[in-house]
């Protein structure tokens, strides 16, 4: 019974796109060599680990969707474990409700940030400086206070 999977796996940040296409193509054509169907690839960019991981601190995640057989899913996942490229991997059975074509979903993310980045920098440019206004502080006029009449008993005595 074909199953939709989720394979993800971290490489070293250190390789050149061609090595990088080389090492997708690879696992790629193990599921379709074995009857699988490649639904989507998502490579992420380089990113700092939060822990080294054989001796790196940097990495790139490598996303496969796939539909396939549990027997494929297995034999990708035993190619993971002794390829010499990959770090960490992690198959996982996806949701039939999840989107198998997330490569998309962070296409359209990454364009809406571009965009919203792109009007920020367009209002910084058009920005109108505005001349402070100047309060000057009210004055206080202080009425004369006036004094009673001394009384007269006091000069009588």
């Amino acid at each position: 019974m074909n199953v939709s999977y989720e394979a993800m796996f971290l490489i070293d940040s250190g390789l050149v796109d061609e090595q990088i296409k080389a090492v997708v193509e690879k696992f790629t054509g193990i599921v379709t060599k074995n009857g699988g169907e490649i639904v989507d690839v998502d490579v992420w960019e380089p990113r700092k680990l939060a822990y080294e991981v054989k001796g790196r601190e940097t990495g790139r995640f490598i996303l496969i969707n796939f539909i396939s057989t549990a027997a494929v899913k297995n034999e990708l996942d035993r190619i993971f474990g002794i390829a010499d490229e990959i770090l960490r991997s992690m198959i996982i059975r996806q949701d039939p409700r999840a989107d198998v074509r997330p490569s998309r979903a962070r296409a359209a993310e990454a364009e809406r940030r571009e965009r919203e980045a792109a009007a920020r920098a367009a209002n910084m440019a058009e920005a109108v400086v505005v001349e402070p206004v100047v309060v000057e502080a009210p004055v206080v006029v202080e009425a004369p206070i006036e004094t009673a009449p001394a009384e007269a008993s006091s000069e009588e005595a």
